[in-house]
């Protein structure tokens, strides 16, 4: 790599083959480009061939790790969070050398919350979180098992592609269910530590 291609963005290392600019990343491949974007003050790496930003980037070590790990910011999936139409876009790397950790869950947190993985044919999963007292575990640090948030494994196929939906459980409209949200993530939540759906939507991202 060349001693004038840039090293970190934002405090974070681009290690190669992903590099910054011309020349700095493995046979110039899209997938491995990284912009360096500075337009909000603070530098912040991005991946412009799927449109996220990257929290961390770790090559694989020693010949006993087979893959490294790219975490990156996804959008969480809202409903009835807003007035505003809520889209969720499924994260797609179709025809890329990366795919989906199985480290990675669904994690849906709200009343009447069923949130289901999309675009994962010919695989339906998907989990249900409810605020009604007399459903699942209640307690101090156990997981999100439908009480208030609930979790559900991604396939162990190498997926490329997925998305997110979210229905309600009852059947009512989206402003009547309250707020709701759901994201993939890296992260472990349980009760301890899970908060009112408005806040993840208000932060408005998970890293994966």
């Amino acid at each position: 790599v060349s001693s004038y291609c840039q090293s970190h963005c934002g405090g974070v290392p681009i290690p190669y083959p992903f590099g910054i600019g011309k020349d700095c990343y493995l046979h110039n491949d899209r997938w491995y480009e990284v912009f360096c974007d500075s337009s909000s003050g603070s530098p912040v790496p991005f991946l412009p061939s799927i449109s996220r930003e990257v929290v961390n980037i770790s090559l694989p070590e020693g010949p006993s790790s087979q893959f490294g790990l790219i975490q990156i910011k996804n959008p969480v999936t809202s409903s009835g969070c807003s007035n505003r139409e809520e889209v969720s876009l499924a994260l797609n790397v179709t025809g890329s050398p990366f795919f989906l950790s199985v480290s990675n869950t669904l994690v849906a947190v709200g009343c009447n919350n069923k949130a289901l993985m999309t675009d994962v044919k010919p695989h339906i999963g998907g989990c249900e979180s409810t605020c009604d007292m007399g459903f699942g575990r209640r307690g101090q640090n156990i997981s999100c098992d439908g009480y208030k948030c609930c979790q559900a494994k991604l396939p162990s196929d190498r997926l490329q592609r997925i998305g997110i939906k979210i229905e309600s459980l009852d059947g009512n409209t989206s402003e009547s269910a309250g707020c709701r949200v759901a994201f993939l993530t890296d992260e472990t939540y349980s009760l301890s530590n899970i908060t009112e759906p408005e806040l993840f939507y208000g932060r408005g991202y998970a890293t994966m």
